[in-house]
């Protein structure tokens, strides 16, 4: 999630023909090029990621034990999702994974968890920042109290969206692509009674990762996960901060690795993302054009899936944006065998 209250940068993602690739706006010249993402942050993000309460730093202490944090492994290793998700063995090929990559406060993964409980679906939540894990797991450790999931978030619709203006019986989903990009899960119904569980059920299909989840992606095995999500991301919008946006060719190269390549299965995994900076969102899509440079890797779906299926719940930060006058832009790419 965003941590700062900057002024949105806007450039406009004109690919020019020499080879390095570079974004145009006003005769300022921004380069997008095949670099790293550098993840040691500038010494102001970590003084605002670290800021913890006292009743964070129990929550967390409670909530991040062995069977609700996703495990540390040797260099060298890949996970084995069979052993993090136990429920998972006796029907493996038919389960997915979905990683929340910065799930801020929580809102949406725990959303996630609570309506997807009853689908075939194991939930990875990675957060750099310290408070957002912080605030998740309060809301963890407040349903288990209660021996139900964390119901307290505000669920979208497009009544409440200030840029949206559906109109009655509309459909998100272009029914030209049903039969190429089906469905993503079956459809989780709110209204299942899957809140009184016992302890030990609850949030089973959850893990939590609280420091930096694309450090993890070279221990991921290939085309293991089915859905990728960056809701939000800081979008570091000063010129030279672009090496601590996520978002980077290499860092799409690893997530093009790590989604499931069509096979067998339902479809193909996706890499969803949800942002209301107008510069990141045109920086995202020029570096997965530049990604596809040479080879289709990341193939993008418009209009982009339902948001209920993978975005369900509306963040703070988001609402916040609405009040403050910006659009939430959502994409989606699907992955294709090269």
């Amino acid at each position: 999630m965003d941590p700062q209250n900057e002024s949105h940068l806007e450039f406009t993602a004109q690919r020019t023909p020499d080879a390095e690739n570079r974004v145009e706006e006003e005769g300022e010249k921004i380069e997008v090029v095949d670099q790293k993402y550098n993840s040691k942050k500038p010494q102001w993000w970590y003084r605002v990621s670290a800021s913890t309460s006292r009743a964070q730093k129990r929550a967390m202490r409670a909530i991040l034990t062995e069977e609700r944090r996703l495990p540390k492994i040797q260099y060298g290793r890949f996970y084995e999702w069979r052993e993090i998700f136990p429920s998972t063995k006796d029907d493996h090929d038919d389960h997915d994974i979905w990683i929340e990559l910065g799930f801020g406060r929580g809102e949406n993964l725990l959303a996630l968890a609570h309506r997807k409980h009853n689908d075939a679906v194991s939930l990875i939540g990675m957060e750099m920042h310290q408070s957002g894990v912080g605030t998740t797991c309060r809301r963890m450790q407040k349903g288990l109290e209660g021996g139900q999931h964390w119901t307290d978030y505000t669920l979208y619709s497009s009544a409440m969206d200030p840029n949206t203006c559906p109109t009655e019986g509309e459909s998100k989903i272009d029914p030209e692509m049903t039969e190429d990009v089906p469905e993503i899960s079956a459809t989780s119904d709110p209204t299942v009674d899957c809140h009184h569980l016992p302890k030990n059920d609850l949030y089973g299909n959850l893990r939590l990762w609280p420091g930096d989840g694309v450090k993890l992606f070279p221990k991921i095995p290939d085309s293991s996960i089915a859905c990728i999500l960056l809701t939000f991301p800081d979008p570091f919008p000063e010129d030279r901060e672009i090496e601590w946006r996520l978002i980077q060719v290499s860092t799409l190269r690893e997530i093009h690795r790590i989604l499931r390549k069509t096979s067998g299965r339902p479809f193909s995994g996706r890499f969803f993302l949800a942002t209301d900076h107008e510069g990141y969102h045109k920086w995202s899509h020029d570096c997965v054009n530049l990604l596809n440079k040479d080879h289709l890797m990341l193939e993008l779906i418009e209009p982009c899936p339902d948001r209920l299926e993978w975005l369900p719940a509306v963040s703070h930060y988001e609402e916040k944006g609405w009040n403050e006058g910006r659009r939430t832009q959502l994409s989606c790419w699907v992955a294709r065998e090269l």
